[in-house]
């Protein structure tokens, strides 16, 4: 096994073990399974959000030395004044530069660090989910984003352990290049199974890095 091997696994390991705790707290899951209140409904975008974020700060590692970013954010259509705006992608990978930053700052503290990005620098678009169902591959939003950038994958965090085939099946028939999950999870038996995409993931990465040094 190779150092650069060694890494990968070290940050597959970090990532599952972080998002993971989450994901199976039967106090979050109790929460989020009351009816009729807003109580614990904040969970399911907040930890998506986590994981995207997660997932931005080891793609900078992988690629750093490289003449690529990656930020969260929307691809603007350079046509005159910026006259379209893609949906918003959980994971752009981008050549270096934005057209604007939102509530971002140099001092590290800001809550948000949200960028706008030429359509002519965008490379590749991660979509993110926590938990992903065949009908939570989502159609409308790829044939959307694909206009504006024709690499689009889709990540999730995890979801059933039968569920594997038929997501990758529906995910490549919409469109997207690729699809990856972290592990697979029971909701009913709680059951935990971690999965290899993860080095496979980080092969398509490290081919962006090489032709883009």
């Amino acid at each position: 096994m190779s150092m650069q091997e060694v890494f990968n696994k070290e940050r597959y390991d970090l990532l599952v073990a972080s998002v993971r705790t989450l994901k199976l707290s039967s106090i979050i899951r109790e929460m989020e399974a009351r009816k009729g209140t807003n109580k614990g409904l904040i969970f399911p975008f907040a930890r998506g959000l986590r994981f995207s974020a997660q997932l931005i700060y080891i793609l900078r590692e992988v690629l750093s030395g490289s003449a690529l970013e990656v930020n969260w954010g929307q691809i603007l259509e350079a046509e005159g004044d910026y006259d379209a705006c893609s949906p918003e992608g959980d994971i752009i990978i981008h050549r270096k530069g934005h057209v604007r930053k939102w509530n971002g700052g140099d001092g590290g503290n800001h809550i948000m660090d949200y960028r706008f990005i030429s359509k002519d620098n965008a490379i590749a678009v991660v979509s993110c989910k926590s938990f992903l169902t065949t009908a939570g591959v989502e159609k409308l939003y790829c044939e959307r984003m694909v206009a504006y950038c024709p690499r689009v994958w889709l990540f999730a965090e995890c979801f059933g352990p039968e569920s594997a085939e038929p997501i990758r099946t529906e995910a490549k028939s919409i469109g997207y290049e690729h699809f990856w999950h972290l592990y697979t999870w029971s909701r009913t038996l709680g059951e935990v199974d971690t999965v290899d995409d993860w080095n496979d993931f980080m092969k398509k990465v490290e081919e962006l890095k090489a032709a883009h040094m």
